[in-house]
């Protein structure tokens, strides 16, 4: 019961971390080297989840007969971080959009996470902390196991894009640069609309599957 019940404060905060994890992973393209060089050279790991759990872990061992009040303490902690924890969705300069591949990999990456809390020995405090560090991984276990399946939709929309092209066989102009790229990718797409019919991305998308997204769900004729 006090497994089920630590289990189930903890599910509210990793879902919260885990959007935030995936806020990046979205953002590095879903290149699972790319995000542990991020996680790397940031120093990114969970710091006030794990020091919650080494203050319990104290108390357990120095003071055994607050055990039940320690475990409360826990799941309050978990539930305070949840709610606490910034939104990705809303909170951030270039908010984390909820695609069908960035679902995927958060139901994949969720469904690890489960798992790995079913074979923790969660009884010993210290596990924890292994399972709080373990949510970005979880994310990279995800990119994993979906990649033939991402591979096959990639080509899937590859081949639309393509045979969409050939079909209207449109000007097409490419924006390089150190930055402002997309001010002038915006800029120059509202002034050619008054040309003809105009295809750009939207917001800041610039990633192959996203341009070749917006080419197969596009109106252009």
């Amino acid at each position: 019961m006090i497994i089920l019940f630590l289990s189930l404060t903890f599910l509210p905060f990793a879902s919260k971390r885990l959007l935030r994890y995936m806020h990046i992973f979205q953002q590095e393209e879903y290149d699972a080297r790319r995000f542990v060089t991020w996680l790397c050279v940031s120093h990114t790991y969970d710091k006030k989840a794990s020091i919650g759990i080494l203050l319990a872990t104290f108390l357990n061992v120095f003071i055994p007969s607050l055990t039940l009040a320690t475990v409360f303490m826990v799941c309050l902690w978990f539930l305070y971080l949840a709610w606490s924890e910034e939104n990705p969705l809303k909170a951030a300069k270039k908010p984390l959009v909820l695609t069908e591949r960035a679902r995927r990999s958060l139901w994949v990456a969720a469904g690890v996470e489960i798992i790995i809390i079913l074979c923790a020995p969660l009884m010993f405090f210290p596990a924890w902390i292994l399972v709080i560090q373990s949510i970005p991984l979880t994310l990279i276990a995800a990119s994993f196991l979906l990649k033939p399946f991402e591979k096959t939709v990639k080509a899937k929309f590859r081949k639309e894009a393509v045979d969409k092209l050939q079909k209207i066989n449109p000007y097409i102009i490419g924006i390089t640069g150190s930055y402002g790229k997309t001010s002038v990718k915006h800029i120059l797409g509202h002034v050619l609309e008054f040309y003809g019919p105009t295809l750009f991305t939207p917001r800041s998308v610039n990633t192959e599957m996203g341009i070749l997204s917006a080419h197969c769900s596009s109106h252009y004729r």
